[in-house]
């Protein structure tokens, strides 16, 4: 249970700026503990603890006692239960307790353990093809839609009981006032009496405290004063969030808070929530309908309903939701409404890709008689109306090119090149590539080709007879591949090895005209204990014309290096590939 708690605490970053009211420490514990047994979501209660006023700051400093050690939730929940004689008995109960609840909270803090932590989890293609769009963004740690009350007030805005007003007149005649709007819609102005604004809207309000004031304000009524009406401090109002939400229930929001807002506070909306059709009623009756993909894909959020005292935010559940899942530039699900159609759908999902075959889409229906599929035309996708449940399946552009063909090896430049006019055949292919290199083996060139039936062949020829004119050039093909081997790769690496009595034994690159003394100062020279007489020198026996097995490998032969790391006659001993030198002690 503790760990349950301490989870709630850690709940900060979902603070969506609603107006918290004084709550005690062991009332908020309390708190935590109906939303526990009340088997919520981490999410959920930490939205559920906001709206009954636990504030942020309160949430920080609880989660700050309970890592420095000062807090103890048991000795609060007893204090609030008024049962303080019989805390040592109660702590005892809740361990066995805590025992047996461990493994559900578990594995409650580890599904949340990526929100808590403020980590993206990893989505593979198949969870992202099971999102909804748009129903991410109430959980977006960086996007609470919490409303900015440094703004100027809007002349919308409707004035309610408990609003400070700052009326300021100023001109022939300066005068500054603050008045709080009374339960009953009224302000008291000395000299004037009681004002009523109840209802009103910011202009409309100060169109008629213009009227009145003029009685007392000469200038206004002359037109040497002027009169503007703001709001210094915005009052609380309470609305309820019901249906398809996380965390249904009614918030105490502050009074510039719009459905957006809201929404957030309640938690966001279910799997089964619409995004489009968002009621707000009033008064039982609906004031306005709020459909987020206008501002998710626009940023036009003029359609977020500035809220008031009382009204209620109702999310019915979705109308259609069609898949998507290729081909477009979001592949996942969507939310259509009643009407809507393909065309629309594709600009939702931010457009074809680039590989996306356009000229006609299938559109896979489930009715009562099974499954219906549809093939439709790129005119029609403007008047092809989608259905829940709809699946739509975009093929892929044909991939074959029509004059690409490709150059590697021993060539300065290789890479994809196209059949134009100034490649047409092999020899301006290997001039468009820069030219051979140096190493190019020139005695077999590879030439792969694509048949008619798509099936591949290969033809090799002779680069010394086609710069010599022996044979004719050859004419390129769409997705011919010609390769040119480099020397160096058509050979095994060449190595030799010193072992014994040097600094650095080992393997090393043959290069041609090494000594025995190269390899031995390239190894870092001899140690103190190495001999100079009968080094060994092992060399391969080399006969690839043979047609007979030899169990003889290699042949072994002994020199005595004297002054200089030279051989006794004044000469080094000149290696070959694969020679292994060893130096005795």
């Amino acid at each position: 249970m503790k760990r349950f708690l301490i989870v709630l605490i850690l709940g900060i970053f979902c603070a969506a700026g609603a107006v918290a009211q004084k709550v005690t420490d062991a009332k908020a514990l309390e708190y935590a503990k109906e939303c526990y047994s009340q088997g919520m979501q981490i999410e959920q209660a930490v939205k559920t603890l906001q709206s009954k006023g636990v504030s942020i700051d309160q949430m920080k400093r609880l989660k700050a006692q309970y890592e420095s050690g000062m807090l103890d939730t048991d000795d609060l929940t007893s204090k609030q239960n008024k049962e303080k004689s019989n805390t040592r008995q109660m702590r005892t109960t809740k361990q066995d307790q805590d025992a047996k609840e461990k493994l559900a909270i578990d594995s409650l803090v580890q599904d949340q353990q990526e929100i808590i932590l403020d980590e993206e989890p990893q989505m593979t293609k198949q969870d992202s093809l099971n999102r909804i769009y748009g129903h991410d963004i109430f959980r977006n740690k960086e996007l609470s839609f919490t409303p900015n009350l440094q703004l100027a007030t809007p002349g919308n805005y409707v004035i309610g009981a408990g609003d400070e007003l700052g009326i300021s007149i100023y001109g022939a005649s300066e005068v500054d006032l603050s008045q709080t709007v009374t339960p009953e819609g009224r302000i008291f102005v000395s000299g004037l009496g009681p004002v009523s604004l109840k209802g009103l809207t910011i202009d409309q309000a100060r169109t008629k405290l213009r009227r009145e004031l003029s009685a007392i304000y000469g200038g206004l009524a002359n037109g040497t004063a002027s009169l503007d009406v703001a709001l210094n401090n915005v009052r609380s109002i309470q609305v309820n969030v019901m249906g398809e939400v996380f965390a249904p229930g009614t918030y105490t929001l502050p009074s510039l808070a719009t459905a957006f807002h809201a929404l957030y506070a309640a938690g966001g909306v279910t799997d089964i929530g619409t995004l489009r059709t968002i009621k707000i009623v009033r008064n039982n009756e609906v004031a306005g309908t709020v459909d987020l993909y206008e501002f998710l894909l626009t940023g036009n959020n003029r359609g977020d309903i500035v809220l008031q005292d009382g009204d209620v935010v109702l999310v019915p559940t979705y109308s259609a939701l069609v898949a998507v899942p290729q081909g477009v530039k979001r592949p996942m699900r969507y939310e259509m409404r009643e009407g809507e159609t393909l065309d629309a759908l594709v600009r939702y999902a931010g457009g074809f890709t680039n590989d996306a075959f356009r000229t006609a889409l299938n559109v896979t229906r489930q009715d009562d008689m099974g499954l219906t599929a549809f093939n439709v035309k790129e005119p029609e996708y403007a008047s092809f109306a989608v259905a829940d449940g709809d699946r739509i399946v975009i093929g892929q552009r044909y991939q074959r090119s029509s004059n690409k063909v490709t150059i590697e090896g021993a060539v300065y430049n290789p890479g994809t090149y196209a059949i134009d006019d100034n490649v047409k055949t092999v020899k301006q292919l290997i001039e468009a590539a820069e030219g051979l290199r140096e190493d190019a083996f020139l005695d077999r060139a590879l030439l792969q080709r694509e048949m008619p039936d798509w099936s591949l062949e290969m033809e090799s020829f002779d680069l010394n007879e086609l710069y010599s004119g022996q044979i004719a050039d050859i004419p390129l093909r769409p997705n011919d591949e010609l390769y040119i081997a480099p020397k160096v790769d058509m050979r095994e690496e060449y190595i030799v090895t010193v072992s014994g009595p040097v600094a650095l034994p080992g393997d090393y690159l043959y290069a041609e005209g090494m000594t025995i003394k190269d390899l031995i100062v390239k190894a870092g020279g001899l140690l103190e204990s190495a001999s100079l007489v009968k080094v060994d020198v092992s060399r391969r026996i080399k006969s690839p014309m043979s047609t007979e097995f030899s169990p003889v490998r290699s042949q072994l032969f002994t020199v005595s290096l004297g002054e200089g790391l030279m051989m006794e006659d004044g000469k080094d001993q000149v290696l070959e590939p694969f020679d292994q030198i060893y130096i005795r002690k």
